[in-house]
C-alpha cells in the first residue's frame, strides 16, 4: 500500500492527507521522521481529508475524513460534503461523518484501525491499548487483505458482504501454508478478525454473520518451558558486547545493551511482563510495616480492559523475596528507594516500545549462544510462576495478573499481606 498524495491539480481544492499514526496533516514529508512521504512506514494510516473554508469568516473551517483512497472518488466525496455544508448553512456537525457507511472491506479495516487509535471515536468508547497490540491488529488485517489480493480479488472494490466461507478458507490456508504460523499465532489472527466483525456489528450497525465464527481455534500445544539455574547463569555470562553482534551485521545491529543483565534478573525475580519491567520505578516499593515490603504496580492488562486507562483500582502486589531484595540492593536500592527513577536505568529519550523490543531480541540472541532449547523472554515469567506456584499452590494467581475480576476483588486486600509472607523466599539462587 502506497502513501496517499494530493496530485498537483487538486492541491488548491481543499483536499489534504491526514495520518492517524502521526495524528496530523501530511504532504511531502512524514509527520514524525520528516523524511520524504514515500518513506512512510504507515501508508495504511493515511486518509484523504476535506478542508472547507466557511465564507465570511477569517479562519473558520469544517473538515471531514473521507472514506475513499482513490483521489477522484475522494474529490467527489468532498464536493458532496461541501454541498451538505452549504445546505446546512455551514452548521453541519460531525454526526454527518458517522452516518456515511462504506461497505468496502479495505475502508472498513482502516476505519477500525482509526477506532483503535481513538480517531473519530467517542470519548466513552476509547480504550488504552499498547502499541504492540495495535500493530498486531493492523498486521492481521493487512494479511487478510493480502491473502485475498494474492487470489485475484480487487481489494479496492471488494465489499464486506462478499466475504464468506470461501474467503475465510483462503485466509486460513494463507496463514498455515504461506506464513507457516504456529497454533497460538494462528488463533490470535482469527481472534483479531472476529473482533473486527464484532465492531462492525456494534459500532457500524452491520447485520452480517461473522464467517470467522465457524472456525474452531486450534488447541495450542502447551509445553512447560522454564529456564534452569544453569542456563540462566550461562545466559548472564554470555551477555557481552563482543557476543552481541549478529553474524554478518554491522556494529549498529549489536544486541548488547548494558541494562539487559539487570532486566533479565528483574524479570525472573518478579514475573513481570516487558511493559511492567519498563515502567517499574523505585517508588513502587511499598513498606507495609517495618521490614516488610512489596512492589505495588498497576495491573495494566485488567485496568485497560475495565476502564480503558493504565491506572485504576486494579493493582497487584509482587512479593519482595529474599533473592529479589538482594538484586535490588545491587541495583542501588539504598540510594534510590522512594525516587521516581526507573529501576532499569536507560537513556531518557528511549521509547518504551523500543526498550521492550530490545529485551525480547536480546534474550533470544544471547540464549541461542548457550542453549538450543529456543526459550524466549516470556519464559522468565513462566519460570517465576512455576517457582512461586510450588510455594503457594493456586494462591499464586494473586501475583501473576491472570486472575479474573472477581478473584482480584476477593484478594485485593489480602494479597499484599500474602506477598509480605514471602520475604524470606529465594526463588533463584545466584
Amino acid at each position: 500500500m502506497n502513501p496517499l498524495i494530493v496530485p498537483k491539480k487538486y492541491q488548491r481544492s481543499g483536499l489534504k492527507v491526514f495520518c492517524s499514526n502521526c495524528n496530523r496533516q501530511v504532504s511531502k514529508s512524514c509527520g514524525k521522521t520528516k523524511k520524504g512521504i514515500s518513506t512512510c512506514q504507515f501508508p495504511e494510516k493515511h486518509k484523504y481529508k476535506a478542508v472547507v473554508h466557511i465564507p465570511l469568516s477569517d479562519y473558520k473551517r469544517k473538515t471531514k475524513l473521507l472514506t475513499s483512497r482513490i483521489v477522484e472518488d475522494a474529490i467527489n466525496e468532498m464536493v458532496e460534503f461541501k454541498q451538505k455544508l452549504k445546505e446546512a448553512n455551514y452548521q453541519l456537525n460531525h454526526n454527518y461523518y458517522s452516518q456515511q457507511k462504506t461497505k468496502l472491506l479495505i475502508e472498513l479495516c482502516q476505519d477500525y484501525l482509526d477506532f483503535i487509535e481513538g480517531v473519530n471515536t467517542p470519548e466513552h468508547l476509547k480504550r488504552k491499548r499498547n502499541e504492540l497490540h495495535k500493530k498486531e491488529i493492523a498486521r492481521v488485517l493487512l494479511r487478510f487483505n493480502t491473502s485475498l489480493k494474492l487470489k485475484g480479488y480487487n481489494i479496492n472494490s471488494l465489499k464486506i458482504d462478499r466475504i464468506g466461507d470461501y474467503e475465510v478458507g483462503i485466509f486460513h490456508t494463507y496463514l498455515l501454508e504461506e506464513l507457516n504460523l504456529g497454533r497460538a499465532t494462528y488463533n490470535r489472527h482469527i481472534i483479531v478478525v472476529r473482533g473486527f466483525y464484532k465492531w462492525l456489528k456494534n459500532h457500524k450497525g452491520f447485520t452480517l454473520i461473522d464467517p470467522f465464527s465457524k472456525i474452531e481455534l486450534r488447541k495450542p500445544i502447551t509445553v512447560a518451558r522454564v529456564i534452569t539455574n544453569q542456563e540462566f547463569k550461562a545466559l548472564i555470562l554470555a551477555i557481552t558486547k563482543e557476543n552481541g553482534l549478529l553474524e554478518g551485521e554491522s556494529e549498529k545491529r549489536n544486541r548488547y545493551k548494558k541494562y539487559l543483565v539487570n532486566a533479565f534478573h528483574l524479570a525472573l525475580q518478579t514475573g513481570c511482563r516487558r511493559e511492567e519491567i519498563a515502567l517499574l520505578k523505585w517508588n513502587n516499593i511499598v513498606e507495609l510495616e517495618q521490614g516488610v515490603e512489596v512492589l505495588k504496580i498497576e495491573n495494566l492488562k485488567v485496568n485497560r480492559i475495565m476502564t480503558g486507562e493504565d491506572g485504576g483500582e486494579y493493582q497487584r502486589f509482587i512479593p519482595i523475596t529474599k533473592s529479589l531484595k538482594s538484586l535490588l540492593i545491587s541495583m542501588g536500592y539504598d540510594e534510590k528507594k522512594g525516587t521516581n527513577q526507573f529501576i532499569i536505568d536507560r537513556p531518557k529519550d528511549m521509547e518504551i516500545t523500543y526498550f521492550m523490543d530490545t529485551l525480547s531480541r536480546g534474550f533470544s540472541h544471547y540464549f541461542k549462544l548457550v542453549s538450543d532449547r529456543g526459550l524466549q523472554f516470556k519464559d522468565l515469567r513462566k519460570t517465576y510462576i512455576t517457582r512461586i506456584t510450588e510455594k503457594l499452590g493456586t494462591s499464586a494467581k494473586i501475583f501473576t495478573g491472570h486472575s479474573s475480576d472477581t478473584i482480584l476483588k476477593n484478594h485485593y486486600i489480602a494479597s499484599e499481606y500474602t506477598a509480605a509472607k514471602l520475604n524470606d523466599l529465594e526463588l533463584f539462587r545466584n
